[in-house]
């Protein structure tokens, strides 16, 4: 197996999960939404995975260090996690605003502990290079920024933050595409370098 297979193979399921995203959100409320969300965090749990693990120790993109490993996993599993817990909740005591509101606070709490800590082993690993080892921690600091600002901006606004709702969409969308689309394609980009670069050539005797 040449190196680089598992980020492209990661990279395509990124993609993937990505543009199923914007087709979920395009579709919402709509026959098969259900479905087509959970085949989405599927593809983003199962690619992440692949990443963080490696078909190879080389290939892995936090060098299969346990703490690194575990963040990503956490990190690819919690939209399953949230969207059970919410099933959950939803089937046994729908108007439980207090077991709402810690699913609500743990759905920003969790992810974004994971991608920091994530973030930081892949940094601290060195297997992706120079300056792409940064991105994790780019992409966090958008999706940080971009929930602060639309928090400061409905608390600055009140009741008319609704006028102002496609901004919200927008960088909600945006930060959603960076942490997929983005990373697959960045993966797909590194891991088809790699793979070139390793890539044996036989002269004949």
């Amino acid at each position: 197996m040449r190196r680089g297979t598992t980020w492209i193979i990661g990279g395509i399921g990124l993609i993937l999960s990505g543009a199923l995203g914007l087709l979920g959100a395009g579709s919402a409320g709509l026959a098969g939404s259900g479905v087509l969300a959970i085949v989405q965090n599927v593809a983003f749990a199962a690619s992440a995975l692949l990443l963080a693990v490696g078909m190879t120790r080389a290939d892995s993109v936090v060098a299969r260090r346990p703490t690194g490993v575990v963040a990503v996993a956490i990190l690819a599993l919690w939209p399953l996690i949230a969207e059970g817990a919410a099933a959950a909740i939803g089937a046994v005591e729908p108007n439980a605003a207090a077991a709402w509101t810690v699913l609500g606070y743990a759905s920003i709490l969790v992810p974004t502990a994971a991608g920091l800590i994530a973030a930081v082993a892949i940094l601290r690993a060195g297997t992706v290079p120079d300056p792409w080892r940064w991105a994790p921690m780019w992409v966090l600091a958008f999706q940080v920024g971009a929930w602060a600002l639309t928090q400061a901006l409905a608390v600055a606004l009140g009741p008319d933050v609704l006028s102002i709702n496609g901004v919200f969409l927008l960088l909600g969308a945006v930060a959603f595409l960076a942490g997929t689309l983005g990373f697959g394609v960045l993966a797909v980009i590194l891991g088809s370098r790699r793979r070139g670069a390793t890539v044996e050539v036989y002269r004949s005797s």
